[in-house]
């Protein structure tokens, strides 16, 4: 994927690549070392910075990288790691993204800022913990991406970049409610 820049910073003691493209409100993707099409499409309003490390990783790569407030984006199993690390440095973390979150723990950390969900509408268990995700965090938007099974980001990125980047632009006024059922067509 072109327009990424590569950027060396120093994660545990260890020299290691991100990649930053874009302008805008800062979204760190956590875990990965290579963009996607929806880091593309998150890339044309948003700065996107890549780190291919754990969740904990994101707050020392953004402080070197001179982010003072940025939006973590996590997949899967790191997402309830990363809201109790949220909760933690609540001045340097903007909002918190979730996308396909595995079910939540018995407790969810009390994260002092607003979070978005991600599920898909074809995989059951998604809509399921979506539910649980809703119920256990107080400032949680849920969004069911149509058509989308347990990866919405893969299968649906330009839903998803829509949604993400509303979200980052509208923050509190953001459309769908903590109680709303709203389904992203």
């Amino acid at each position: 994927m072109t327009g990424f820049a590569e950027r060396l910073v120093t994660i545990d003691g260890a020299r290691v690549r991100a990649l930053e493209a874009g302008e805008g409100p800062a979204l760190v993707v956590i875990g990965r070392d290579a963009p996607d099409p929806l880091d593309a499409l998150l890339a044309r309003r948003a700065k996107v910075v890549i780190v291919p490390a754990a969740a904990g990783a994101a707050f020392s790569a953004a402080r070197e990288l001179g982010l003072d407030r940025f939006t973590p984006v996590v997949r899967g199993a790191d997402a309830t790691t990363m809201l109790a690390l949220a909760a933690r440095e609540p001045a340097q973390v903007r909002s918190v993204v979730l996308l396909g979150p595995t079910p939540p723990g018995a407790e969810l950390a009390a994260a002092p800022m607003p979070v978005l969900a991600l599920f898909g509408t074809r995989d059951t268990v998604s809509t399921r913990e979506a539910r649980r995700w809703r119920a256990g965090l107080a400032d949680c938007h849920v969004v069911m991406v149509y058509d989308a099974g347990a990866d919405p980001a893969v299968e649906r990125p330009e839903a998803v970049a829509d949604v993400v980047l509303d979200f980052l632009e509208h923050e509190d006024r953001f459309l769908v409610t903590h109680a709303s059922g709203q389904l992203y067509p």
